[in-house]
């Protein structure tokens, strides 16, 4: 029998359709893992992206602090003029003149080529110039970066370097040969200039310093000696890394601790010469005037008011005399030296006149003392102190030098010749700022009679305050005290019995070093660094004569300016 080649159909399964739907279903499954993928991976890119825009966007920021830094150092600080709103650099793609549209500045590459990052900033100079606010010497830059569609905002206050970094400062490590302690030889050289040996030195021993501490000059460092922040020195090195000495020491057990590290050289700061910058805000032509007296003068301070005695001031027309006022708007008090008799000055006097108070200075005498001043010093038994009858000193004090009365105000003194405190210097609750400048030296007051013993505080007849039992014991002095031309000190720094410990609370920057205690006179020291002045000063307080200006706080804000994209 003959079979059929042709193949015979075999009957389709059920379950072939099955399998058919679900390998159509697996590759759709597939399909969709990989579409899910490839988004993630899309998203994830343009997440990052956005990510990294973020972040590069605070350092486009930071790139337009760092070039207002940049152009105001460069011109020596008068790029000031320029701040973005009202007065704008039109060289300067960083600042938009008002009504114009934003205009923003390319961030540099190093090998300078431009970014997608760029910057836009504005610039407060309000506080630096005291236009209408208490005057600080802070500018205040607002700088928006910008990559992408991502923007930041940081605001950072730029001031200059100067001596309200320190809570210490000195040109020179010794004493001042004006106070006859040291020849003349002595004057106007550093140690590693070749001072002279017989030159009387004044070493750090058995002190504490709680704050930023340089000296232009080699620091003669010795026991148990405590720096709690950093030490810097213009001096070259002394052999092994050292920037300072130790001979000759009598000893230097317990060795001297640095607790921010040991000292470190940087470059000289100059000290000026004179505040007369001081003084030319207390003249009519200052833009807000402050109060300019002459002669001796005593100035008591009561939370924000002063009480002024200034028998030689003839006319000072926006701060009256022998009552309460409030301290001057742009905080700022100079006292000059009385002008000659018979001149155009409006405080000068005429001799027939002027014999009226020199007669006051002759009343005023010590023992044996033959002249003093019209304030009330020499005291009647205080002996070995010469005041000058016309010199432009101030006598600094707080109403009953109680805390309870302690400057609530800001407020600067500057004077053509000495600063005595002869109280305390309290800040209140409200934490006022004080600056004591002086052409000559600030003197801790400290009167003494013929035998050397300490004279108690007397009564003070402007404003009228008691005699107290006790000669200034344990004074705390809140001020950033600066002596141009020559030291802080103590007055008789070697006679009579312990003066307790004198607190300073502030900074303190001396031409040449003062003494403050001798043996067991004196006073004992605790200086401790007034951390505002990092970010503060007293009203139009000095800088040194070059000096840059760099970076204290910084803050980032809420976008000032949005990107839509």
């Amino acid at each position: 029998m003959i079979r059929s080649l042709t193949p015979r159909r075999r009957s389709a399964s059920p379950d072939e359709g099955f399998a058919l739907m679900g390998v159509l279903m697996l590759m759709l499954v597939l399909l969709l893992v990989c579409s899910v993928v490839v988004s993630l991976v899309v998203s994830g890119s343009r997440f990052q992206r956005k990510q990294q825009d973020w972040n590069a966007a605070l350092a486009a920021a930071q790139a337009g602090i760092d070039d207002y830094l940049q152009r105001l150092n460069n011109t020596d600080g008068g790029y000031y003029q320029y701040d973005g709103t009202a007065s704008v650099d039109p060289a300067n793609p960083a600042m938009s003149a008002p009504g114009s549209p934003l205009t923003w500045a390319p961030v540099l590459q190093s090998d300078g080529g431009s970014s997608r990052a760029s910057f836009h900033y504005t610039a407060d100079t309000a506080a630096y110039t005291g236009a209408g606010v208490p005057q600080t010497g802070v500018i205040t830059v607002t700088s928006t970066g910008k990559v992408g569609t991502r923007t930041r905002t940081l605001q950072t206050q730029l001031r200059r370097s100067g001596f309200l970094d320190n809570l210490y400062f000195t040109e020179y490590e010794t004493q001042d040969p004006a106070q006859g302690k040291n020849p003349t030889t002595c004057a106007l050289k550093h140690y590693y200039d070749g001072r002279p040996s017989n030159c009387r030195d004044i070493q750090f021993g058995n002190d504490r310093l709680s704050g930023p501490v340089h000296s232009n000059d080699t620091m003669l460092i010795c026991q148990n000696v405590v720096f709690t922040d950093k030490v810097t020195s213009a001096t070259p090195d002394q052999g092994s890394g050292k920037f300072y000495r130790t001979t000759p020491c009598g000893s230097t057990n317990p060795a001297p601790v640095f607790q921010a590290g040991v000292p470190t050289q940087v470059p000289v700061i100059p000290v000026p010469s004179t505040n007369q910058t001081v003084k030319q805000q207390t003249v009519g032509s200052a833009a807000t005037q402050g109060c300019l007296f002459v002669g001796p003068t005593t100035i008591t301070l009561n939370k924000n008011q002063m009480f002024v005695h200034s028998p030689w001031t003839r006319t000072s027309p926006r701060c009256a005399l022998d009552q309460w006022i409030t301290i001057p708007s742009n905080g700022t008090v100079y006292v000059d030296d009385r002008p000659a008799n018979d001149s155009t000055d409006v405080n000068s006097w005429s001799t027939a006149d002027a014999a009226a108070v020199q007669a006051l200075c002759d009343q005023q005498v010590g023992d044996g003392i033959t002249s003093g001043n019209p304030v009330g010093y020499p005291l009647p038994t205080e002996s070995g102190w010469a005041y000058g009858c016309t010199a432009g000193d101030a006598f600094v004090q707080e109403l009953d030098g109680a805390a309870a009365n302690g400057l609530t105000g800001r407020l600067t003194v500057a004077t053509a010749g000495n600063i005595y405190v002869t109280d305390n210097l309290h800040y209140g609750p409200t934490s006022g700022i004080l600056g004591l400048i002086a052409n000559q030296s600030v003197w801790y007051w400290h009167p003494t009679d013929r035998t050397g013993k300490n004279i108690n505080l007397p009564a003070k007849q402007y404003p009228a305050q008691a005699a107290k039992s006790q000669p200034l014991v344990n004074p705390t002095v809140s001020a950033a005290m600066v002596s141009l031309q020559h030291s802080i000190g103590t007055m008789h720094y070697d006679q009579g019995a312990s003066l307790g410990t004198l607190t300073i609370n502030g900074s303190i920057t001396q031409f040449y070093r003062g003494v403050v205690k001798q043996g067991s006179a004196g006073y004992d020291k605790n200086y401790v660094y007034d951390q505002r002045l990092r970010y503060d000063s007293p009203p139009h307080f000095l800088n040194p004569t070059t000096s840059r200006f760099a970076p204290t706080l910084s803050a980032e804000l809420e976008p000032r300016y949005r990107v839509s994209g």
